[in-house]
């Protein structure tokens, strides 16, 4: 396992540099502006945000957010990603900002590291492996 860190160590670094730039704006807000923070986040605010909600208050086959009936109706879209997000809020028993911000921590190095496995599996080059995650 250590050779394996050693070996890939470049790929770890930018993922957790990915992290960084995705997750600190949010994470700033917070303890910047701790005296007037009241739980609610606007940074990147996204149309899943909604989804993800429901998903939390135990509708997860979700066909419409925005309207009290039909709640329990089908997927009208794919919402596997709300899905996930919902359940790992629900899982580790976060609020919804946290979820969010959980969300913006673990995500950004899971898709740095499957493209760079990928493209290193495709071309056996480390340079470009690392380019293309980039």
């Amino acid at each position: 396992m250590t050779q394996l860190l050693k070996n890939h160590k470049w790929a770890i670094i930018f993922a957790l540099i990915a992290v960084i730039i995705t997750a600190f704006p949010q994470v700033y807000f917070r303890y910047d502006h701790q005296d007037i923070y009241q739980g609610i986040e606007s940074l990147g605010a996204t149309e899943k945000m909604p989804r993800i909600r429901e998903v939390m208050d135990g509708h997860p086959t979700l066909s419409s957010p925005y309207l009290k009936e039909g709640k329990d109706g089908p997927y009208l879209n794919n919402l596997l990603g709300s899905n996930i997000i919902g359940y790992l809020g629900k899982i580790f028993s976060l609020d919804f900002n946290n979820t969010i911000l959980l969300s913006r921590l673990i995500f950004p190095v899971f898709a740095f590291i499957i493209i760079y496995g990928f493209v290193l599996l495709l071309s056996k080059n480390k340079l470009a492996a690392l380019t293309s995650s980039i």
